[in-house]
């Protein structure tokens, strides 16, 4: 079953930043299928990019508190050159240039700090644990977005197919009602019925496609598209009965 309007088929690749992990986030032309929603959403995802990035960050700030345990070096060093008349050792008046230069190393290890550092470093591991908790939450809730997102368009666009298919029946029986009047065997109220229900058929069919408009827009913006770029979902059929369970 293929959705809406796409991508033409010789439409070129859209090619966002790579994510956090390094992946490419790449949306190809043709159809979209479920999977491939799901991933790409995984992949460009503002709210996803940024859980993975503060856990990713939060990681690396358990090494910079680690680093506490070892020792730190530093070098200085300094060097100037004069010249003038200057004395020497002798006592005899030299003209001349003169330089000097000094180094020095400093060594800083703390050995005992009554255990500031490992509750930083066990500090920082919790935040780091919160912040990976954070990652999965926002994982599964794009994810169900998506999910609801991407069948929200296939329902949508069912039911648009739907509302199309009974406007023009509708149609079609405003136009034999009307017949039938002129020939004399119908009434003016059963054009006037029929009429109506063409009316309510039309006002059906225009909110079913705001409701498609509006779902493939929510759809979009899960996977960090434009709300108006048009997309070709390839639906699977809804499953007829509940995968069985061993527990």
């Amino acid at each position: 079953m293929f959705v809406a309007a796409a991508v033409p088929p010789g439409a070129r690749a859209v090619e966002p930043p790579s994510d956090p992990i390094g992946r490419d986030c790449v949306l190809r032309a043709g159809t979209l299928s479920f999977p491939a929603a799901v991933d790409f959403a995984l992949c460009t995802n503002p709210a996803t990019r940024g859980a993975w990035a503060a856990a990713r960050a939060q990681a690396a700030a358990v090494g910079v508190a680690k680093s506490a345990w070892y020792p730190s070096l530093s070098a200085t060093g300094s060097e100037s050159r004069t010249s003038g008349d200057y004395v020497d050792a002798t006592g005899n008046n030299i003209s001349a240039s003169q330089t000097t230069g000094d180094v020095a190393l400093n060594l800083n290890w703390v050995l005992y700090d009554f255990g500031g550092r490992s509750g930083r470093i066990d500090s920082a591991r919790r935040l780091y644990e919160a912040a990976g908790a954070t990652a999965n939450s926002v994982v599964q809730q794009t994810v169900r977005s998506v999910v609801q997102g991407y069948y929200g368009v296939v329902a949508a666009d069912a039911n648009l197919a739907a509302a199309t298919t009974t406007e023009q029946a509708t149609a079609k029986s405003l136009e034999v009602a009307r017949t039938l009047q002129q020939g004399g065997v119908g009434t003016q109220a059963d054009v006037l019925q029929a009429q109506t229900a063409h009316d309510e058929a039309v006002l059906t069919r225009v909110q079913a496609e705001a409701t498609t408009k509006s779902a493939r827009g929510t759809l979009n913006v899960t996977l960090g598209l434009n709300a108006d770029r048009p997309l070709l979902l390839e639906a699977d059929p809804v499953p007829t009965q509940v995968p069985h369970q061993p527990w």
